[in-house]
């Protein structure tokens, strides 16, 4: 059996100041995996999706004000 070879990733919440409020470690397969695991922490914060020093993505929140 062949285990999937995982990745780390770090999703970085930034605060309604802007600022990053936490960061959260991601290990997953591959940057589309990591993609949708970062959008579950949306939560009315924008996201970005690191691995490294490589931008994947930046998710932004739905504003529903």
């Amino acid at each position: 059996m062949m285990m999937a070879k995982m990745f780390q990733y770090r999703a970085y919440i930034f605060g309604k100041d802007g600022h990053i409020s936490r960061a959260v470690e991601l290990l997953c397969p591959d940057d589309a995996t990591a993609k949708e695991y970062a959008t579950w922490l949306i939560d009315g914060h924008d996201i970005e999706l690191w691995q490294f020093d490589r931008l994947v993505a930046i998710l932004k929140h739905q504003n529903t004000e």
